[in-house]
């Protein structure tokens, strides 16, 4: 009967299970998450559902019981402490391997026979220690770990693949090399920028009303005439009503009594 094992890529190392687990739990999550903004989550209207946000990707977790025994009978266990076979894998969630950037865990495969060849780290460990002999050695462990799965790819560091891709990872006098650029006409870069300067959008024609009747005619909400400003390169709001007579943007002349 083949064994659980969990192969270390870093090392090689192939740390075996005392007892296959009766029950594996796997899990997935999508890579679905509600709308947020810089002040916080996005608010929904009156259907009572959040806005949501999909980002291609997700996690796949894998749950294993796993029970080591020193006082099976007929096993050829040495060791009195069944920490001495449960410590290689508790190992396996600390950060013990040290790469370019940071401390991080090992990534290790889960292998059971030909049907499960799982690459991963291991992201949560707990240990339940019995059967302590007089001298307080615990002689059975119940251990429970939850493996994240990771991609495959053909590089000998998966989790800095992973964290850092190696598009990202180009420097930028690589990937100006790499552009073809066509020979354009010489220009002058003060034209540029005066054209870009000059270049402003003309006022709506809804503008002859006030700028919060004209940002709820826009948008619904009379608040976003901060926004329909912007938008218009208007450093003072009431440029909106430059062209307006007084009995249009709401102020009635006053005439003197005697008149």
């Amino acid at each position: 009967m083949e064994r659980v094992t969990f192969l270390v890529e870093d090392s090689n190392d192939r740390l075996s299970c005392l007892l296959n687990p009766e029950t594996v739990v796997m899990r997935r999550t999508t890579g679905v998450r509600p709308r947020e903004s810089l002040s916080g989550l996005i608010s929904a209207d009156r259907s009572g559902d959040n806005p949501l946000l999909f980002t291609g990707a997700g996690t796949t977790t894998i749950e294993l019981d796993l029970v080591f025994d020193v006082t099976i009978p007929g096993s050829s266990i040495v060791s009195q402490n069944v920490r001495d076979l449960t410590q290689p894998i508790w190992n396996l969630a600390e950060n013990q391997q040290r790469s370019d950037r940071m401390h991080r865990p090992a990534v290790c495969r889960f292998i059971w026979g030909k049907s499960w060849n799982i690459p991963g780290v291991i992201s949560a460990i707990a240990e339940k220690l019995e059967s302590f002999s007089p001298q307080g050695i615990p002689r059975r462990s119940w251990l429970r770990l939850r493996l994240i799965r990771m991609q495959e790819q053909p590089t000998s560091s998966l989790l800095e693949s992973e964290m850092w891709p190696v598009e990202e990872q180009q420097t930028a006098g690589i990937a100006i090399e790499q552009l073809n650029l066509a020979e354009t006409t010489e220009f002058q870069n003060e034209d540029l920028f005066s054209e870009i300067a000059d270049a402003q959008l003309e006022l709506p024609e809804n503008a002859n009303e006030r700028i919060d009747l004209s940002a709820f005619h826009q948008t619904g909400d009379p608040y976003q005439w901060r926004e329909l400003a912007q938008r218009y390169s208007l450093s003072d709001p009431l440029e909106w009503l430059k062209s307006l007579s007084p009995g249009q943007n709401g102020i009635n002349e006053r005439q003197d009594s005697g008149e």
